[in-house]
């Protein structure tokens, strides 16, 4: 199966799902749009406290890869980001800690996870959304709606949590913090946590107009 894909690539050469001017030479990204991938700035903390952690800038290319992979379901998409997932989520894999996955209405986060985080430190279903008051979560929303509507939906499960020193919140993409923000938030009240006892992580990190303070 794969000499005969890999001779039909011969034959007819995808163009760069970015660029699409291109020719890919992975089936995915031309040399060009693959190299402004960008590892994105570890070390910030929060202005409550919780240090971030994030893989990739969400710009450019990586916009196209992570659609590719969490929409279109490519799987050469999705091996790709894991290459950028794994090395972040490895240096958080310690006895102390514990993942804790976001809810997602797509399997990519679920499955990124499970290829790369032990299977029993991670931790699926402990945060909902409950829409059936306010309706399904509007992209669209200005970015003070968009913390008002995350705190209005997003639930704790009521599921048993893990025990651990530290958790580490997972979600695919971090833009204006306010999903993963209040999920740290509602998990401090429940098991009465210090900040430094919940740390954040993501796939992509959206670059803002503004930089937290370095730890």
């Amino acid at each position: 199966m794969r000499l005969v894909s890999g001779f039909l690539d011969q034959l007819f050469p995808e163009t760069c799902l970015h660029c699409d001017k291109h020719f890919a030479e992975d089936g995915l990204l031309c040399r060009q749009c693959a190299e402004t991938l960008c590892a994105a700035k570890e070390g910030t903390l929060t202005a409550n406290g919780h240090a971030r952690h994030h893989a990739l800038i969400y710009e450019g290319a990586a916009k196209s890869l992570f659609a590719a992979a969490k929409f279109s379901d490519r799987r050469r998409a999705q091996k790709q980001l894991q290459k950028w997932a794994v090395p972040s989520l490895q240096k958080l894999n310690t006895p102390e800690s514990s993942f804790i996955e976001m809810p997602s209405s797509k399997p990519f986060l679920h499955n990124l996870l499970k290829r790369t985080v032990p299977p029993e430190k991670l931790s699926r279903s402990a945060f909902v959304f409950d829409f059936s008051q306010k309706g399904k979560q509007n992209k669209a929303l200005k970015e003070a709606q968009r913390f008002q509507r995350i705190a209005e939906t997003l639930k704790l499960s009521g599921r048993p949590l893990p025990e651990a020193k530290v958790y580490i919140l997972c979600d695919d993409v971090f833009t204006t913090g306010a999903t993963l923000g209040h999920a740290a938030w509602l998990l401090r009240q429940k098991l009465a946590l210090e900040p430094a006892q919940i740390q954040l992580w993501s796939l992509m990190y959206r670059p803002r107009q503004f930089e937290d303070e370095q730890i």
